[in-house]
């Protein structure tokens, strides 16, 4: 259940720039795309470890907890991004380009449910 959970939320969280949705915003202002960079970077590590030790054949709630310090780190990143940024929750979706080009989309409303989840670890 948390694994479908996770998988939900990471591909409503983060999709590819093709599959852009209205009421969207573009990020231009490099503070902005540092901050949704930073945001996307650590979202994207906690789902390869959690995604690389489920492979590995233990339960995703152990392997939410086995990285519960790398998913409070994103928490903490997207919380401040959302902070700094409120007026990203104004658009369904925030569009920029990281510096190797690839577009990225990050769903504002998404993330900030993400952020708050955490692992319940005994």
């Amino acid at each position: 259940m948390n694994k479908l959970i996770t998988t939900t939320i990471l591909s409503l969280t983060t999709l590819n720039i093709s599959n852009a949705a209205s009421n969207e915003s573009t990020l231009y202002d490099p503070v902005e795309i540092k901050a949704a960079l930073e945001v996307h970077t650590s979202l994207m590590n906690v789902a390869k470890k959690i995604s690389s030790c489920s492979d590995s054949g233990k339960k995703h709630s152990v392997c939410l907890c086995e990285n519960k310090e790398e998913l409070s780190k994103f928490n903490k990143t997207a919380i401040a991004a959302l902070e700094k940024h409120p007026r990203w929750l104004r658009y369904k979706s925030i569009k920029f380009k990281k510096p190797n080009g690839v577009g990225v989309i990050i769903r504002p409303s998404s993330l900030k449910k993400q952020a708050r989840m955490e692992a319940k670890c005994n």
